[in-house]
């Protein structure tokens, strides 16, 4: 299944596209995603995960809070 949401890695060999291969949308209102991505990206992603959630947890900032300052940060640069 091809997705909207797939993200375009560089690996020395060359492109390569880490996608979604399957949503699955749960009673409770959660999801459960299913992506194609080398060992190398799935580390990525765990270690990145975790660390966002002891950051998150530690100060309560949400990823909508951290997207919204740094799009604020850069269109000020814009404007300079």
């Amino acid at each position: 299944m091809g997705s909207a949401c797939s993200v375009n890695t560089t690996k020395h060999y060359g492109i390569k596209l880490m996608e979604v291969l399957d949503i699955v949308e749960n009673e409770d209102g959660s999801a459960t995603f299913t992506f194609d991505m080398t060992k190398e990206e799935a580390r990525a992603m765990c270690i990145n995960g975790i660390l966002w959630a002891v950051i998150s947890g530690a100060t309560g900032i949400t990823a909508k809070e951290v997207i919204n300052k740094y799009l604020e940060e850069n269109d000020a640069k814009e404007e300079e």
